[in-house]
């Protein structure tokens, strides 16, 4: 399966640059407020520049449909994502999956688990590693949400790329 719209795909656009020029990088928010990622970006003529973005909201709504259908047709929940030139927005895709999946015990824990430095953008095994952390009395009502919330989901494929 894969997203039909608020993609990378569904959003880029290309430009060949008439002459040299600098160019910067800008998020712009809802709310119109301006944060420059990247300044000073040297480019000359006749280069490509391409850009894309992702919806974070359409990207995580995906996500929970797929993780149901998989639960519901039986089949083993395996994320792949398109490695080429990606090393700083997988992880955070993933991460995105991973509070998908766990959006309970994030509500739940939040606190408990943002004070113990978890992080999902480091992976599901992080997660877990984390939660081994924490002092006997919170890990044991994390562990039982985790039971409950695991047994809803799908079987889940999982790869350590390291």
């Amino acid at each position: 399966a894969h997203m039909s719209e608020g993609d990378f795909y569904g959003s880029e656009k290309s430009v060949i640059l008439d002459s040299d020029d600098s160019l910067r990088i800008e998020h712009v928010d809802q709310d119109g407020n301006v944060t420059v990622l990247r300044d000073g970006l040297t480019v000359i003529a006749g280069e490509i520049v391409d850009s894309a973005r992702l919806s974070v909201r359409q990207l995580r709504a995906f996500y929970a449909e797929q993780i149901a259908d998989a639960k519901s047709t039986g089949v083993l929940f395996s994320l792949h994502l398109k490695a080429t030139m990606m090393k700083v927005s997988d992880p955070i895709l993933f991460g995105h999956c991973v509070a998908v999946m766990y959006d309970r015990l994030f509500q739940e824990h939040g606190d408990v688990l943002t004070a113990a430095g978890v992080d999902p953008d480091q992976g599901l095994a992080s997660v877990f590693a984390k939660v081994q952390d924490l002092p006997s009395d919170q890990r044991a009502l994390v562990e039982g949400t985790l039971v409950e919330i695991q047994s809803n989901l799908p079987e889940i494929a999982m790869v350590d790329s390291d």
